[in-house]
């Protein structure tokens, strides 16, 4: 089992040697003991990249749905009634509100 000696969890972390994607493939005993030994470390890292990174962190918004997904929820959100028949591109789209 992994300890954590000094502060730096992320550089620990990164020296592991990962199991293979073959053994993981395999389902082979060490790869689960692999990530059973080094949870604690890895979960320290993963805080510690996280505080490192707080400031590049991408922030999910609608510009990450796809702009027909977007049009659509923009006309849902206008629309409130219980039932409706929404021509969708050329198809009919028939949506229950509960």
């Amino acid at each position: 089992m992994k300890t954590i000696e000094h502060t730096n969890a992320l550089a620990e972390a990164r020296a592991l040697e990962v199991p293979s994607r073959e053994l993981s493939l395999r389902r082979d005993p060490s790869v689960s003991q692999f990530w059973n030994e080094n949870r604690k470390l890895l979960k320290a890292s993963w805080a510690e990249w996280e505080i490192e990174n707080k400031d590049d962190l991408l922030v999910p918004d609608e510009t990450l749905l796809d702009p027909r997904l977007r049009k659509l929820l923009k006309r849902l959100g206008k629309i409130r009634k219980k039932n409706l028949l929404l021509p969708i591109y050329g198809k009919k789209l028939y949506l229950v509100f509960m």
